[in-house]
């Protein structure tokens, strides 16, 4: 055989390779860079980031107690004594806390938003405090863990995991009929 043809098909099969291998790269860029259109949700479903506000049946005395266990929250360094202290005193008012929590996380969004680190502190220490009330709520249904909240896009995506949760458990119609949230079946 000789040697020339040896060669030859050696530098054909690693050209044809690379252009297989190409192709396929290729492809993957332009199949991963469509748009992809959005999940469907449930009917009831509002995942849309809004204030809040308070079923009228919580009195103004406790509204503002409330909100500065939430302003509490939200001003103490994560870890610290004082928002472990704030956390479990807004998971001991269960369903009530939630409105004020899910306004906080609404009123983060809003100027910088969520791209600010500080925004997204407010976010973690909302969550701390929802994710023990859900846990409460519903007992024995396990949520996935919290994610990092890094970027502004994984902070928009808990938030509003957080409001539809909101919507389908109690809010807007079942919160304002009944002072406790329902357990979702």
């Amino acid at each position: 055989m000789d040697p020339e043809s040896r060669t030859l098909r050696t530098f054909v099969l690693v050209a044809t390779a690379f252009v297989v291998f190409g192709g396929v790269a290729g492809f993957m860029v332009w199949w991963l860079a469509q748009p992809k259109p959005a999940l469907p949700t449930a009917p009831g479903v509002d995942p849309t980031i809004r204030p809040v506000d308070f079923p009228p049946s919580i009195p103004q005395a406790e509204r503002a107690a409330l909100r500065a266990k939430v302003d509490a929250l939200l001003a103490a360094d994560e870890g610290s004594p004082a928002a472990a202290a704030a956390k479990a005193s807004l998971v001991a008012a269960g369903s009530r806390a939630v409105p004020p929590l899910l306004d906080a996380i609404h009123r983060a969004s809003t100027g910088a938003g969520f791209s600010a680190p500080e925004n997204r502190a407010k976010v973690r220490a909302a969550t701390g405090a929802l994710d023990g009330i859900r846990a409460r709520l519903e007992p024995g249904l396990s949520w996935p863990k919290t994610p990092p909240l890094d970027t502004a896009a994984s902070a928009d995506a808990l938030a509003r995991a957080w409001f539809a949760w909101w919507s389908t458990a109690a809010g807007g119609d079942a919160a304002e009929k009944s002072s406790e949230t329902p357990v979702p079946k």
